[in-house]
Order: C-alpha cells, then structure tokens, then sequence
C-alpha cells in the first residue's frame, strides 16, 4: 500500500511540474506576442509618420518639379483672364471720357474708388461662391464676372479721370503671352515648374516690353506695371497649379487675376499720377 502511494505521489509530482512547465511556456509564449505586437504596432506608426513625410515633402518638391496640372485648366484661367482685364480697360476708358459726367451725379470719387476697389469685389466673391455651391453653368458664371470687369472697369476709369501717368503696358498682353509660353514650353521643359515659370515670365517681359518700343512708351511707369503684372501672373499661375485638383476653383482664379491688375494699376495712378499739365502728385480722390 505504501508502494501505491508512493507512486501516485511520484505521478502527481511530475503532473505538478508538467502543468507548471506548460503553464510556464504559456506565459512566455504570451509576453513573446504581446511583444511581437507592440512592435509590429510601432513599425506601423514609423511607416505611417514615414509615409507623411514623404508625402509632405512630395508636395514640397513638387513645387519646382513635375507639373500634374490639366493644360486646359491653365489656358482657360489665363485666355478667360485676359478677356476679364481687356473688357475692365474697354470700361475704365468708357468711364474715363463718356461716363464721367453721369457718374458724377452718383458717386464722388472717394465713394466710386470704394465701391469699384472694395465693395464689388466683395460682392462678385460673394455671388461667385454662390454659383459654386448652386453648380450654376459656366457660361452664367462667365457672363457674371464680364459684367463686374465692367462695372469695375466704368467706375475706376471714372475715379481715375483727371489723373494722368507717363505711360502704361496693355494689361491682357501678359497673360496671352504667358498662355502662349505655356503651349509653347511645357512640353519641351520636361513638365518642370521652374523652368515653365522662367519661361512665362520671359516671355510675358518680352511681349510687354516689344510692344511698349513699338509705340515708343517706354517710361518708369511703363516698366514698374509691366513688372508687377508679370508677378501677378506667375502668382495667379502658381495657384492654377496648385488648386489644379479642387473643381471649380478657375473662375476665382481669373477673378484673383483681374483684381491683382486691377489693383496695380490703381496703386500706380495714385503713386506715380499726376494731373495734366501739373508735375505733382494727384490723388484717387
């Protein structure tokens, strides 16, 4: 009997250390995937922070590199903006020597440079959003933005009546020859953003500047706006490539162009005006 025992004690014992041994490995085998899985977990993180930096500097890059954008995009933007800024002249010369007088009814010349240069860009911001959010047609929002290069272009022509500059570029030049550097360039500089703004911009200078010799108005004036439109240019280009993806963002292109002229040359006949007849300086009102 005591023999019996004696073995049943012996079996027990060694089931005892069988289940701690199997307990035991358990526990290691748990800590092992618990471990296993905090490091996978990490791995994850590092390759989703590694992922958005590369992303991030992708979009960093891409600034002065390959351009993604849709050629018709970038030509509409800019041959749409050239009509914008031709019709705002036709008007501010309609303003200037027919429409005067009757604007002078209306407005003084401190409430038409308010309205021409603050509220109706406002309010055609306003509407444009509105017909973005409608999904109104292209055609409703063109002839929307045409009426108000108009109406701008009546009111600062009015504003700018009896003031007087040396000289000054033809506005839609640049961005029609900025068009035409485009179709000419983008294929041939490799879809480079540098090298196509390098080329826009010569080209825009040279067709502003050949024209100004042609008509023997080269002054300072002449060559501080044909800069500045140059700039607004590239600027305006520079956000048709980036927004490339967003729909419905190239009528606030053109509008950021035709502003960015339209404020340039007010800022021109303020600084460098005069009235005729007079050396001095002349003021907006």
């Amino acid at each position: 009997m005591d023999a019996i025992v004696a073995v049943c004690d012996l079996y027990r014992s060694e089931l005892d250390d069988c289940v701690a041994t199997l307990r035991n490995r358990g526990l290691l085998i748990s800590e092992r995937s618990s471990q296993v899985r905090r490091l996978r977990s990490r791995n994850s993180r590092a390759s989703r922070v590694s992922e958005q930096e590369s992303l991030s500097f992708g979009e960093s890059t891409r600034e002065i590199s390959h351009i993604n954008t849709s050629h018709r995009a970038t030509i509409e933007v800019f041959l749409w903006g050239a009509i914008l800024v031709f019709f705002s002249h036709i008007g501010s010369s309609f303003g200037s020597h027919v429409a005067s007088p009757l604007l002078n009814v209306i407005f003084d010349k401190q409430g038409a440079s308010v309205f021409a240069y603050m509220l109706l860009p406002i309010l055609t911001n306003i509407i444009l959003r509105k017909h973005k959010r409608r999904g109104m047609s292209d055609s409703k929002t063109r002839f929307m933005l045409l009426t108000a290069a108009l109406m701008q272009g009546i009111t600062s022509g009015y504003v700018i009546d009896s003031t007087y500059i040396s000289g000054e570029p033809l506005g839609f030049v640049t961005p029609l020859a900025i068009v035409m550097a485009y179709l000419g360039e983008v294929a041939s500089v490799y879809k480079n953003r540098g090298a196509l703004f390098v080329a826009c911009a010569t080209s825009a200078l040279i067709a502003n500047l050949g024209i100004g010799m042609l008509l023997n108005a080269i002054t300072k004036t002449y060559e501080l706006m044909t800069f500045a439109y140059v700039a607004a240019g590239l600027m305006t280009m520079k956000l048709v490539l980036k927004n490339v993806h967003r729909p419905g963002t190239g009528h606030s292109q053109q509008f950021f162009l035709l502003q960015s002229f339209t404020l340039i040359r007010a800022l021109t006949f303020l600084i460098c005006g005069y009235y005729k007849g007079e050396h001095v300086y002349a003021r907006l009102w």
